[in-house]
């Protein structure tokens, strides 16, 4: 069923009409068909391998929910946790009831902190994580309570100079070992180190955060131990987990720090060898890879060459959120295989990729076949860039995926209506050219992005992230590029809100900000007037 992917792609491109010098873009949500998929409205324009398709489970309309993250399915129910964006106590916790029809929604907790990681525990229990601490509650009682399990968790860090920072990774995954035992992912407080190592030339995040942690739990008074063990260090933000029960092994993916061409990765923790006294080292933020080292690490030869290297390299800033193995019946050949979402918003990413494994679950290759593939944003409006993140599934096989930035949850499951074909491809060019960014553009604004250009958008801090559409001294060209790619959204009443440059410069949604930030966030109006941050604001305000 699942041998080949079919030949056609989604194709990616601009849906974009000319009126007078706007443009309007189609919106951000799925269009669904007259068919169905596993019981719901079938997303015809996403593209899955022969004999699988894709459906619109919930959106915004269906549940009021922010941000959607994780995914769980129990006693019949979907639990999904919601982070609520980039500020604290807007998180949420959701159980649904699939059969009911319309779906029913039931919000169990609401005002949580940045709510992403939601697992089974030990006696029946759903824990979810929040920023600073992981909860647990019965999903059986009709008034389910919160109750701490692990507190004090990291979501910020003070520097050498008495300067505290909001931690670049506060969202807290974990999972639930067979024993009861939690490995607990604390992220480090910043992208890559430098500003503490410019202060005292150490590392000091190293030490207390940037790892992965072991609480134990104790069967008797169903309580963890506060003490915890360091499992793992070196390790950026470790949002993709797994366990294999066949090996005692932890399956780390990791998401590697922001520098060009940097490749994700994925690790190996041994936890038989752990308790044999090995220590694991991944060596951030000095090395990446097999070996490399960062930018200005250059006296870290002999430290990357010694630190402990991963099983196979990811794509870079694919960033691998969540990892599933496959048991249901629905897809046989899946079974067994690894399934793993790529959230990372390069061409590269907005893919569920699909991992062979071998009879004790080891990976096979470190080349995938995909699930869901080339999930770019349709030219027609049909569906918007995928962003998966949580993977489920449920008793008969299906599997759900959760899409944060489109507040979005779908399934795949085995097609069974076939009474409408897919929507064949639109091969018309529907990306803008840079002849017509006159049509677009005022003359005046034009000469503001040349301006800014050189300072701001082709300096280290945007190249080094987004050198797929930075050019060198051709800023038209870039801006086509950023438009062509949705950075930049010029035109209509909402064009502002919709731009994901604006969200990256302000977290105004559930994008977070992007580095650097400046002293304070443009969204407060309060950031240095005369700053490259206040003008690209300004220009921006302006399309």
């Amino acid at each position: 069923m699942i041998q080949k992917i079919r030949s056609s792609v989604v194709l990616m491109g601009l849906a974009c009409m000319a009126f007078g010098n706007n443009y309007s873009f189609a919106q951000k949500k799925y269009h669904t068909s007259s068919s169905l998929c596993g019981g719901f409205p079938r997303v015809s324009s996403l593209k899955t391998p022969e004999g699988t398709c894709v459906g619109l489970v919930a959106d915004q309309n269906t549940v009021p929910w922010k941000f959607p993250r994780k995914a769980l399915s129990y006693d019949g129910k979907l639990y999904v946790s919601a982070f609520g964006g980039w500020v604290k106590n807007k998180g949420q916790v959701w159980e649904l009831d699939l059969t009911r029809n319309p779906i029913a929604a039931k919000q169990i907790f609401q005002g949580t902190d940045r709510t992403h990681g939601l697992r089974l525990g030990p006696q029946g229990k759903i824990y979810f994580g929040d920023a600073t601490a992981i909860y647990r509650f019965d999903p059986s009682s009709s008034h389910p309570q919160a109750e701490s399990v692990i507190s004090n968790l990291p979501d910020s860090y003070t520097l050498p100079n008495g300067k505290t920072i909001d931690s670049n990774h506060p969202l807290t995954e974990f999972i639930v070992l067979p024993s009861g035992n939690l490995i607990v992912n604390v992220g480090a407080p910043t992208n890559d180190c430098n500003e503490e190592m410019r202060i005292n030339k150490v590392c000091a995040q190293r030490d207390v955060q940037a790892e992965l942690r072991l609480y134990y739990y104790d069967e008797a008074t169903d309580r963890y131990n506060p003490r915890y063990s360091r499992l793992a260090r070196g390790l950026r933000n470790s949002m993709g987990l797994l366990f294999n029960e066949k090996t005692d092994e932890i399956y780390q993916a990791e998401n590697s720090a922001d520098q060009l061409g940097t490749p994700d990765e994925l690790n190996v923790i041994d936890l038989k060898e752990y308790s044999e006294g090995r220590s694991y080292d991944f060596a951030w933020p000095f090395c990446y890879g097999n070996g490399l080292r960062y930018e200005g690490y250059s006296n870290y030869k002999t430290f990357c060459g010694r630190a402990d290297k991963p099983l196979f390299l990811l794509p870079a800033h694919v960033s691998p959120l969540d990892m599933l193995v496959y048991q249901g019946k629905m897809f046989p050949e899946l079974r067994g295989k690894i399934l793993m979402s790529w959230h990372g918003w390069r061409p590269s990413g907005s893919r569920i990729a699909i991992f062979d494994t071998d009879e004790v679950g080891h990976f096979r290759s470190s080349s995938p076949s995909f699930l869901i593939d080339g999930w770019q944003e349709d030219a027609k409006g049909r569906h918007p860039k995928g962003r998966p993140v949580g993977l489920a599934e449920d008793s008969s096989g299906a599997i759900y995926v959760v899409d944060d930035q489109n507040n979005s949850l779908l399934i795949v499951a085995s097609t069974e209506d076939k009474g409408t074909p897919p929507e064949e491809d639109d091969k018309s060019d529907d990306k803008i050219h840079e002849e017509d960014l006159n049509q677009i553009f005022s003359a005046q604004q034009l000469e503001d992005w040349s301006g800014m250009y050189s300072g701001l958008i082709q300096s280290r801090d945007c190249q080094s992230c987004h050198a797929d559409v930075v050019h060198s001294d051709e800023p038209l060209k870039t801006l086509t590029e950023m438009i062509n790619s949705h950075w930049i959204r010029p035109g209509g009443d909402t064009a502002q809100s919709d731009q994901l440059l604006w969200q990256r410069m302000t977290g105004e949604t559930g994008v977070r900000i992007m580095p650097p930030p400046p002293s304070e966030t443009i969204l407060s109006g309060k950031g240095i007037p005369d700053s490259s941050y206040e003008k690209l604001k300004a220009w921006l305000e302006g399309l």
